[in-house]
């Protein structure tokens, strides 16, 4: 997953429409923030993370877990932060 500055970005293709989720998570697996939650189409999709919290809170430095789940399967990558 690639970090530039505050921000960090995961892209993904649909083969088709599909339910998509994509949440932020601390390592202790506290929900940080809902980047996105619906029904996404067919091609190529971007998601950007700012590293901010739901309340829009900047986070502090250390490790996060990115969840993007389509149609209920599950793909987690790490992210690290530093400030």
């Amino acid at each position: 997953m690639a970090k530039t500055g505050d921000f960090t970005q995961l892209a993904f293709k649909l083969p088709g429409a599909a339910s998509v989720r994509c949440r932020v998570f601390d390592v202790r697996g506290r929900r940080v923030r809902e980047i996105a939650d619906g029904i996404f189409g067919a091609g190529l999709h971007e998601f950007t993370w700012d590293t901010r919290d739901d309340s829009a809170r900047r986070v502090r430095s250390g490790v996060y877990l990115v969840q993007l789940q389509v149609n209920g399967s599950s793909s987690t990558r790490k992210v690290i932060v530093t400030r």
